[in-house]
């Protein structure tokens, strides 16, 4: 951690945390911009990621669970793919609240900044990939398996406690243009895939949802 992160006191993280979720992007800035702009090459993203609530939620979760666009396009130059998908006490990320909330431009910004940070920054993609996304069925001798890269599902369609990708989540709240637009990410997206690109439901999603959505709900504000 960075001398300038453990400068920031608790009731500045709250601030800071409350600015994002509201969307006041020159609170942000007066705050953030002086340190951000001091730090190392290496530690913007470590600075940001010491900006969480006791439920890891960070300022991107709150800026894209309601859809603050300026405030996500702000924030996104200094978090790393590590941050872009961080996920909170639920397993959720930034996209999935993002998705559940029916934040399409929100959406499109975070995919768009996860596959470029991916293509350019391919070993630790590569990391993040095999604890993100382990294969399910390894080969069946060391021989045929090779070096282990992970399964092919794109790097942002991370799984939440619950067992579900950004997609599954907008699924579950109609939000059919967000389903749409991911849909066709997993298909024609910058390189492709080879996986199948729906998520099947859950049996008994409204069950197995409750706690996610009503933390997720409660983010959201009545403007």
């Amino acid at each position: 951690m960075s001398n300038k992160a453990a400068s920031l006191t608790s009731d500045q993280i709250d601030e800071l945390l409350l600015s994002a979720r509201y969307g006041d992007l020159e609170d942000l800035e007066s705050t953030l911009s002086p340190l951000l702009s001091t730090s190392s090459p290496s530690s913007p993203s470590e600075l940001l990621a010491t900006i969480k609530n006791e439920d890891s939620n960070t300022l991107l979760h709150y800026a894209s669970a309601n859809g603050h666009l300026e405030v996500v396009r702000y924030l996104l130059p200094f978090c790393d793919l590590s941050l872009s998908l961080a996920q909170n006490v639920s397993g959720n990320t930034p996209l999935h609240w993002a998705g559940l909330n029916g934040h399409l431009d929100t959406v499109k910004l975070l995919v768009s900044h996860i596959e470029k940070l991916e293509s350019e920054n391919p070993e630790e993609a590569k990391k993040l990939n095999l604890i993100f996304h382990p294969k399910t069925q390894p080969k069946e001798t060391d021989a045929e398996a090779g070096e282990d890269d992970g399964s092919e599902r794109k790097l942002w369609d991370v799984r939440n406690s619950a067992g579900r990708g950004p997609m599954s989540e907008a699924q579950m709240r109609e939000q059919e243009a967000v389903v749409k637009f991911l849909l066709e990410s997993m298909i024609d997206g910058p390189q492709g895939s080879t996986l199948q690109p729906a998520e099947p439901l859950p049996s008994n999603p409204k069950l197995e949802t409750e706690a996610v959505e009503k933390q997720a709900a409660n983010l959201s504000l009545n403007e």
